[in-house]
């Protein structure tokens, strides 16, 4: 292996960031073993998992440590929040780029070629993230990939543009993002005030220091859904303790940027937080047909979803 002062194959890091993984954690570094870019460095930063995560991957790791430039497995004696523990790995990272992933999704073969052979300097990128689940008889289902039209215009926009769309219609791109590590050194890190939303604050930070997010028109990585993490629940409608921090962060960093005339931000917003606050403190949290069916009627009262049916429409 190349060391990373050659320019033309740099350092790698890839941070994998773990909590309770042990059932998904395996594929998810098999996935970065089998890299066709070779001169990668492997952290693993685990959230004091409960489960037996850090023995699965301290033992693969001495399975597999030859094949990476250098392996860290981070630790930690308290659970300290998704923002927090991508801090760690990436403090770490002697990588001249990082890409990080969960320890329940998967980098295609040729994830890290792909987006090194497309990064620039002075923006982050990312690529097609393809969400998918297990099915019944261990089946592999695949789910439509992202972003839509509308969406992918926001790639086209300025950072300053995408700062703005970024308050009022954000989306999930993060699974398939690269970037410099220099880009922390400008901006800072990820904000630990809000420990279960790491992507859109750091996101907002990048567009307002003019780093423009950009986009390979390429799968990268398959995004594992429909399993409890730090989102979901299958059991519930809501992941209460996300979505109080989502609302937290919203009041304290996004209201006060958007225009009191945004009136479909607005709008939606006024039906999010009445939808969750009927289905948690009227239907108790809990997942049926009646609240399912609720969980579709309260979105036909948002213009905003309107909205963007209609721009999807107009740019076919």
């Amino acid at each position: 292996m190349t060391n990373n002062n050659d320019m033309y194959n740099p350092l790698v890091s890839v941070i994998v960031i773990t909590y309770n993984s042990a059932k998904y954690v395996l594929e998810t570094l098999e996935s970065i073993r089998v890299q066709s870019y070779q001169n990668i460095e492997l952290i693993i930063s685990d959230d004091c998992s409960k489960d037996n995560t850090i023995d699965i991957c301290r033992n693969w790791i001495g399975k597999n440590e030859k094949r990476f430039v250098r392996t860290i497995l981070i630790e930690t004696l308290s659970n300290t929040g998704i923002p927090a523990n991508c801090n760690r790995g990436c403090k770490e990272a002697q990588g001249e780029y990082l890409k990080l992933i969960a320890g329940d999704d998967i980098l295609l073969p040729d994830c890290v070629s792909d987006l090194l052979n497309n990064i620039g300097d002075n923006y982050i990128l990312t690529g097609i993230s393809s969400s998918f689940y297990i099915g019944k008889a261990n089946e592999k289902i695949m789910s439509e990939s992202y972003p839509d039209k509308v969406q992918f215009s926001f790639f086209v926009d300025s950072a300053q543009k995408q700062h703005r769309r970024l308050l009022t219609n954000s989306f999930n791109f993060t699974p398939g993002v690269f970037l410099r590590k220099k880009i922390f050194d400008r901006v800072g890190y990820y904000d630990e005030s809000y420990p279960y939303i790491e992507d859109l604050p750091f996101w907002l930070k990048c567009t307002s220091h003019n780093i423009k997010i950009t986009f390979l028109e390429k799968p990268v990585v398959l995004y594992r859904t429909q399993h409890d993490s730090a989102v979901f629940r299958s059991s519930t409608i809501y992941n209460e303790a996300f979505y109080n921090c989502l609302f937290r962060f919203r009041k304290e960093k996004i209201y006060p940027q958007v225009r009191w005339y945004h009136f479909c931000f607005w709008e939606d917003e006024l039906v999010k937080r009445f939808c969750y606050w009927f289905i948690v403190h009227v239907c108790k949290n809990k997942k049926n047909i009646l609240t399912v069916n609720l969980l579709k009627l309260f979105s036909y009262f948002s213009f905003s979803n309107y909205l963007h049916k209609i721009k999807s429409f107009c740019s076919l």
